[in-house]
């Protein structure tokens, strides 16, 4: 998570030690990407509600607004949500290392198993993005023969990836190309947003799941522990999965709101790119669409994968406890056996806030939800 950390911390996002979070200051910083990226989801958000009620312009056209334009609002308020709660994240982060107090494991190796995680998904998404921005550029001879007329009269050059409702033509030089630089520059910080924080909180679950896994280790070697050491062992492992069941409902306090995007946003986002990746005539643009549409794809089953993980490993506590030697302990011992169960029976989620848990079948949800809009767009075309 310490790569995550230094990304967020190069975005101005993460809350330095020496760093005032005062009410004025912290106002300015919760809306600071919206700041910064005004100047591309103002006028994207404008050329969006004006192309989709102008009947001249063509429906893929229409498409590609609405997708840039969920794109960038969607990663703003990820951003916002992460500010808001930025105090309590970085206090959530320092407080993985009061689990010592249960363990001897290594923190560290589970951190670099997460970073290097993190380094990939990063620079796919780095990557995609150069190739996402660079892709128009290199298809600008077919563009400008299926250029529809409403670009023609409104001044939209082929080359970019959305066009904007300016008060100026960005279709000469040197504005074009000042153009293009600033759109690589905020598909850059929207992608970098986005990926980022997803990959903070699936390093934070794998530290979860880790002392999950302890744990059971714990409630596992009860066998072998001595009459007179039973009921310290038994103790130890309730105050530790107490602990762990305590660290997810922090989890979930400083994460849910930002994982409402996954929840709602993500079908929309993988329906438009599905759609568009069928509709353009170019390939190099279907390569293009299908790249980003990989890449939401990859965080999605990210987070939902992670989100299972700790379904999973929370209710094999309860399988663990259920098949220890109960029935040699106390009648004591066996009442807080009987809770531990209990308790575990309850599997530990992660939530989008009350919209629902991140999980395997969500994830399958989220794929079925999109490809509803997908065929609803399709018969919009093609009615």
């Amino acid at each position: 998570m310490a790569f995550n950390v230094k990304v967020l911390k190069v975005m101005k996002l993460w809350l330095e030690d020496d760093e005032n979070d005062k009410n004025k200051w912290k106002n300015i910083k919760t809306y600071y990407l919206s700041i910064v990226l005004f100047p591309s989801w103002g006028p994207l958000l404008l050329e969006c509600c004006f192309s989709i009620f102008s009947p001249s312009a063509d429906i893929v056209f229409k498409i590609q607004e609405l997708l840039g334009t969920v794109c960038i609002i969607g990663a703003m308020y990820m951003g916002i949500c992460f500010v808001q709660n930025r105090k309590d994240i970085k206090n959530l982060l320092e407080s993985i290392d009061n689990f010592a107090l249960y363990t001897d494991m290594n923190s560290k190796q589970v951190d670099q198993k997460a970073s290097f995680y993190s380094k990939l998904v990063i620079a796919y998404g780095l990557l995609g993005t150069l190739i996402y921005t660079t892709s128009p550029l290199l298809s600008r001879s077919s563009c400008a023969v299926k250029r529809t007329q409403y670009e023609i009269d409104h001044g939209k050059p082929c080359g970019i990836i959305v066009a904007l409702r300016l008060p100026f033509r960005y279709d000469i030089t040197p504005t074009f190309q000042l153009m293009i630089l600033h759109e690589m520059l905020t598909a850059g910080m929207t992608a970098l947003l986005v990926v980022s924080i997803t990959m903070l909180i699936c390093g934070i679950l794998e530290h979860a799941i880790s002392q999950l896994k302890e744990v059971r280790k714990c409630i596992l070697n009860l066998g072998q522990a001595s009459d007179e050491e039973i009921v310290q062992s038994v103790g130890f492992a309730v105050r530790y999965h107490c602990a762990v069941i305590e660290f997810i409902e922090r989890v979930n306090e400083c994460f849910g709101s930002q994982l409402v995007l996954h929840f709602t946003l993500t079908s929309i986002v993988i329906s438009l790119l599905g759609f568009e990746m069928l509709m353009v005539n170019d390939v190099k643009e279907s390569v293009m669409y299908a790249l980003h549409l990989i890449g939401w794809l990859i965080i999605l089953y990210n987070i939902c994968h992670y989100g299972q993980r700790l379904i999973d490993q929370s209710i094999g506590v309860a399988e663990d406890a259920y098949f220890s030697p109960w029935y040699k302990f106390s009648v004591g011992m066996q009442k807080d056996i009987k809770l531990i169960i209990i308790r575990a029976q309850k599997p530990l989620t992660l939530n989008a806030v009350n919209l629902g848990i991140l999980s395997d079948p969500t994830f399958l949800g989220v794929i079925s939800s999109a490809y509803s809009y997908f065929t609803l767009l399709l018969k919009i075309k093609n009615p």
